[in-house]
């Protein structure tokens, strides 16, 4: 009876353990999914910035032709 007692015990460490490490893991893995939509964001603004001085630019030009 102790050593089945004493094998459920060490399989639920394991798992506890186990599942501690996949938790790490999640937080590690919501933080790059948070920094990569911080940098889409960045990217998008950055792209509708220079859409608009490329739209300006092409405008400035044809006012002067």
């Amino acid at each position: 009876m102790t050593s089945s007692v004493d094998r459920l015990t060490d399989s639920l460490g394991k798992q506890s353990h186990h599942i501690s490490e996949l938790w790490t893991e999640i937080g590690h893995k919501q933080d790059t999914i948070s920094n990569q939509r911080y940098e889409i964001r960045r990217l998008k603004e950055k792209l509708l910035e220079l859409q608009q001085q490329h739209y300006n630019n092409n405008n400035n030009n044809s006012n002067n032709s």
